[in-house]
């Protein structure tokens, strides 16, 4: 685990340079106010950067299930997915998915929802 992580970081530093040359939103850098704490320590102005611009991560509006059959052809039988049931409909939203777009739009029991991660 730790190597991944390790990886993870490793390309997010090679790919740092690219992405600030890019420009045009790929990198937003604002300052933000941290007030004193409750120990007392003092407040101090960090910079907070963002990669991934506003709606940078697209949701998921129509989303196609399958049947559970179905779904064992293509998942792993220890995958975690996060269950949603409301008036006797149930779905399921698979992790693996859910880390790629983060917001799901659905009906469910014929509720609107927003399944986030």
């Amino acid at each position: 685990m730790m190597f991944a992580l390790a990886a993870v970081a490793a390309v997010a530093v090679l790919l740092l340079p690219f992405l600030i040359r890019l420009g045009k939103g790929v990198m937003d850098v604002e300052e933000a106010v941290l007030p004193d704490d409750a120990q007392g320590i003092p407040g101090r102005t960090v910079e907070m950067v963002t990669l991934i611009p506003f709606d940078g991560i697209q949701a998921i509006l129509e989303p196609e299930f399958v049947t559970a059959g179905e779904a064992r052809v293509w998942m792993d039988p220890s995958e975690q997915v996060l269950g949603l049931s409301i008036g006797g409909e149930r779905h399921a939203y698979p992790i693996s998915m859910l880390s790629r777009h983060e917001i799901v739009n659905d009906f469910v029991g014929g509720t609107p929802v927003a399944v986030t991660w």
